[in-house]
């Protein structure tokens, strides 16, 4: 390496670092070889680094797509080994409880609720957003223990089933739960059927799912429902499950009080309601003496 340029070279061992920064293509003797490959250049040596330099710049920016898209392709794919992993545990915890005796199997569930599902989604973020991963991971996990409940033989928690439905309808992932309704994962109750129809304003098919469990239950159930809508003062939802479970026995004087109290648009539309219900049944529109007197 005798230097060809105006920096004075290395003369014994010198770096190619060195060897570049005294000139135009110093070189050392000894110097690595990269290093010398660089130092020897012919009179062109400009338009080959020139070249070298533009023929290397591509190859850098495909080098950072192909690290981004790697870097996203990892993230996916820890996302969905988490997922996989928080159910895989609700399915053991599951499949633990379900050969416990039936006593000791709702006790260990109600604890799982009360200790893990319930703080787990009390500190979920106030923003009901599909793609958050806590919520997604959550709500992975809550539908494994339950189907896994069911799985093993045991009735899927009834709390649970709620909690998820309600996190599910918050975030608007109707499809979803549509999905559980119509595997029946989750008992029958009047809080389900409650919780039906007042979705129905937001997703209307939760209002026939709410019917069906009603028709399910039974008399029994159909008048705790009626009597709980009409406490919260959704008479016209507890008109349509008179009309549609056919609880033509049902007492009109509890409705038609509060249908008074939502306005006078409301109560026409129940007395209307009523008289067609007479007519229906008794053939006159008017109501039997038992129903008019005070109770």
């Amino acid at each position: 390496g005798d230097g060809d340029g105006d920096g004075d070279g290395d003369g014994e061992g010198g770096s190619g670092a060195d060897a570049d920064s005294g000139g135009e293509g110093g070189s050392g003797d000894g110097g690595d070889g990269a290093a010398a490959s660089d130092g020897v250049r012919g009179a062109d040596g400009g338009a080959v680094v020139g070249d070298r330099e533009a023929a290397a710049s591509p190859a850098m920016g495909g080098g950072g797509a192909t690290a981004a898209a790697s870097l996203a392709a990892a993230a996916q794919q820890a996302d969905a080994d988490r997922q996989e992993a928080a159910a895989a545990t609700a399915a053991a915890v599951a499949a633990a409880d379900a050969e416990a005796d039936p006593y000791t199997r709702s006790c260990a569930t109600r604890r799982v609720v009360s200790v893990v599902f319930r703080p787990a989604a009390e500190a979920l973020p106030a923003e009901a957003d599909a793609r958050c991963q806590r919520r997604r991971h959550l709500l992975a996990a809550m539908t494994a223990y339950l189907h896994s409940q069911v799985a093993a033989g045991a009735s899927a928690d009834p709390v649970l089933g709620e909690m998820l439905l309600r996190l599910l309808a918050a975030e608007g992932s109707h499809a979803q739960l549509q999905l559980l309704l119509t595997q029946r994962i989750l008992p029958d109750s009047v809080p389900l059927a409650l919780f039906l129809f007042q979705l129905a304003p937001a997703f209307a098919p939760a209002a026939d799912f709410g019917l069906d469990v009603l028709k399910r239950l039974g008399a029994p159930a159909q008048e705790a429902l009626v009597a709980e809508l009409l406490q919260q003062q959704d008479v016209l939802a507890a008109c349509r499950v008179i009309r549609s479970v056919r609880l033509l026995a049902f007492p009109p004087r509890p409705v038609l009080a509060a249908a008074a109290e939502c306005g006078s648009e409301v109560f026409t539309a129940v007395y209307s309601f009523f008289l067609l219900r007479n007519a229906s049944c008794r053939g006159s529109a008017s109501f039997a003496p038992e129903e008019a007197r005070p109770s």
